[in-house]
């Protein structure tokens, strides 16, 4: 809290009186990073309040959605590196745990979204939504892990499956996979 207002010129006990605790202020600092995440989606053909408008999306429009989860670089890496920072807090932190668990709903309910508007039938797209989910959190992982290091740090040659090009081709080809019914069904419920 002290780091937070000396960083802001401000004294710790005007920090203090917005912020209740460290945990409420990381919580306001992560729902900035997702309303990031939010702003982005809403411009898509699968943002709510959207479907159902012109025609069917293509996996290409599904992928480009996702990817907005999945930056590789810049100023989206590194929002993406604290939504990761933050999640982990959240293991340890209940509050923290509440308004991530948030962001992991909006998630799963856009992996449902994507699906059904490619043409799944509702019952398989709410099973396979979660698997996207899974993929999508996985990719997003490996990505904080191998993408491009924080300034100041040794750079590190990278698989091509991290790069923006090999995200979206392993999105494309689960989406694929999925709507041509070559992947088994989650039937665990």
């Amino acid at each position: 809290m002290r780091a937070v207002a000396a960083e802001g010129s401000l004294s710790a006990s005007t920090v203090r009186y917005y912020y209740r605790n460290q945990s409420h202020l990381l919580a306001c600092a992560f729902a900035a990073v997702d309303d990031h995440f939010s702003h982005e989606l809403g411009r898509h053909p699968f943002a709510p309040g959207r479907l159902g408008r012109g025609d069917r999306p293509r996996v290409e429009d599904a992928v480009d959605v996702l990817a907005v989860h999945l930056p590789t670089d810049g100023a989206g890496l590194e929002r993406l590196r604290l939504l990761h920072a933050y999640k982990a807090w959240g293991r340890h932190d209940w509050d923290m745990a509440i308004t991530v668990g948030g962001f992991d709903r909006r998630l799963l309910d856009l992996c449902h979204r994507v699906l059904v508007s490619l043409g799944l039938p509702a019952p398989q797209a709410k099973r396979q939504a979660r698997l996207l989910r899974a993929i999508v959190t996985g990719l997003a992982e490996e990505v904080v892990t191998l993408a491009a290091p924080p300034e100041g740090e040794p750079a590190m040659r990278l698989p091509d499956r991290f790069t923006d090009r090999g995200v979206r081709a392993a999105l494309t080809q689960h989406l694929r996979a999925v709507l041509a019914e070559d992947l088994p069904v989650d039937r665990a419920g």
